[in-house]
């Protein structure tokens, strides 16, 4: 018998986990673990259940996957005040996402800033983002995203 999955709301917890000392979180051993017993909950983000079918759960999904690796969405501090990195690692986190950025093309965040002030992708996003996917589509260039 085919097991369905649940029909509800996706709830993800996030959490700061700051930077201690190189012993027990390191920004040079890049692929040791760090402890976590100082995580902080900075958020949620809750994917509402909707038909995937759907015109804007596949906005949504475009959407998604113009914002990856875009350094813009990372802020330091609640105004926003500290403009770069405060650690190697963070700064080269920082060239690889604006390399990222510009050798796709991605979208630039004030196309979608008004959708973290509204919840809803706009009609001109909306007719961006699918012009996007379909350039994408025509160079083979598609991820999983409907």
């Amino acid at each position: 018998m085919e097991e369905k999955a649940a029909v509800r709301d996706v709830r993800f917890l996030l959490y700061w986990i700051s930077y201690l000392n190189e012993e027990n979180t390191s920004t040079k051993a890049l692929t040791a673990p760090w402890k976590e017993d100082h995580k902080q909950l900075a958020g949620t983000v809750t994917f509402t259940q909707a038909d995937s079918e759907s015109e804007e759960a596949q906005l949504w999904a475009i959407l998604a996957s113009e914002m990856g690796a875009n350094p813009g969405n990372w802020i330091h501090d609640k105004e926003d005040s500290i403009h770069e990195a405060a650690t190697e690692f963070g700064s080269a986190r920082k060239i690889a996402y604006r390399l990222s950025q510009e050798g796709r093309s991605a979208l630039e965040p004030k196309w979608y800033r008004s959708v973290f002030e509204t919840g809803q992708i706009g009609s001109d996003l909306g007719q961006e983002l699918k012009r996007r996917r379909e350039v994408k589509r025509k160079a083979d260039h598609m991820n999983q995203a409907p």
